[in-house]
């Protein structure tokens, strides 16, 4: 019989598999939408569906605003987890392959644990450390591949993807203490929607011929 904390760990372990498995399709979809969409719209028209999505959904379970001392908060976490990684991912794919980029983005969890490591005193065992120098090792020799000193812009943007959405994990920490994770993660997408708005002009006729 399977005690609490081993449930919970479970369910945790799950819901980690199930979003990787739907992050896994950002690239893929990313790619196709570029077909039709600059990387400046494709995001912003990605987050106007979601936000839109979002807000129909807080409307059926009254789920009002959060504190407005919280405001600048979330407004910081959308920038970071929405505007910012959505436009430096999407800059990424426009020179790298989708393959690329999914492996330059599994740092993303080791990034965090670093940030954890730092900001929040958290700690990390020696063999967490070793992994940390092993994924680095590895994204220099893809840096790297093509010249001692030739790196591809993209790899650089899906770098700063990947720290700007450490940056944001970590935030997510702190807020649900005090929100729910739908909470937290829809006011911080509403936030980066918000930022993402001044490339609204640019994707409507984009919508248009699309």
């Amino acid at each position: 019989m399977e005690k609490k904390g081993q449930k919970s760990t479970n369910a945790y372990m799950i819901y980690a598999g199930i979003t990787t498995v739907i992050w896994a399709t950002a690239a893929v979809f990313t790619q196709s939408a570029q077909e039709s969409f600059s990387s400046q719209s494709a995001g912003v028209i990605r987050y106007l569906f979601a936000t839109a999505a979002i807000l129909v959904v807080m409307a059926v379970k009254r789920i009002g605003p959060p504190s407005l001392k919280d405001v600048p908060k979330f407004l910081l976490s959308g920038f970071l987890g929405f505007t910012c990684y959505v436009t430096t991912f999407n800059l990424a794919m426009e020179s790298i392959t989708g393959a690329t980029c999914s492996i330059i983005g599994q740092v993303i969890p080791i990034l965090t644990a670093v940030f954890s490591c730092v900001i929040l005193r958290e700690k990390i065992p020696l063999r967490g450390w070793t992994a940390i120098a092993m994924a680095f090792a590895g994204i220099l020799v893809m840096a790297l591949w093509n010249g001692a000193f030739s790196v591809d812009p993209g790899i650089l943007w899906m770098l700063l993807a990947a720290v700007s959405l450490s940056a944001y994990n970590l935030t997510q920490r702190v807020f649900v203490k005090d929100y729910t994770a739908f909470q937290a993660t829809a006011y911080s997408i509403i936030g980066g929607t918000l930022f993402l708005l001044v490339f609204l002009p640019g994707a409507v006729p984009e919508m248009r011929e699309a």
